[in-house]
């Protein structure tokens, strides 16, 4: 059980140190035009370096931040995007921010639970 937990605290670290980390912090969001939002189905295929092969995402909390608009906030269970949600996305117009936060993924060789660093976009026109 103490080999599985290192395993976790060190792949924990290891994500620290990914590209969701150095690429982009929550101040500088990660551009995305709607049409590839559209072909997007589940989360972890627009976080950068996600080691899908390794863990899935269990749950994280959408906010959507339009402007003139009051903030709008999602709290989902697994992986995939709600239709409901993906309606949301793509009515969003240029500009318009999408942050997901909280995302809890799980080892997928266990039940052990690993947190992930906040993910930044905006919605742009190309």
């Amino acid at each position: 059980m103490k080999a599985l937990t290192l395993f976790s605290v060190s792949l924990l670290i290891l994500i620290s140190g990914m590209s969701i980390a150095q690429t982009k912090s929550m101040d500088q969001s990660i551009s995305i035009t709607k049409e590839k939002l559209a072909l997007v189905t589940t989360l972890d295929e627009i976080i950068p370096d996600f080691p899908g092969d390794k863990m899935s995402i269990a749950k994280f909390r959408l906010t959507i931040i339009e402007k003139a608009k009051n903030p709008q906030e999602f709290g989902l269970n697994g992986n995939r995007w709600s239709k409901q949600i993906k309606e949301v996305l793509l009515s969003l117009p240029a500009g318009s921010k999408i942050y997901m936060e909280y995302i809890k993924g799980k080892m997928i060789d266990s039940d052990n639970e690993v947190a992930f660093h906040a993910v930044a976009f905006q919605i742009t026109e190309k």
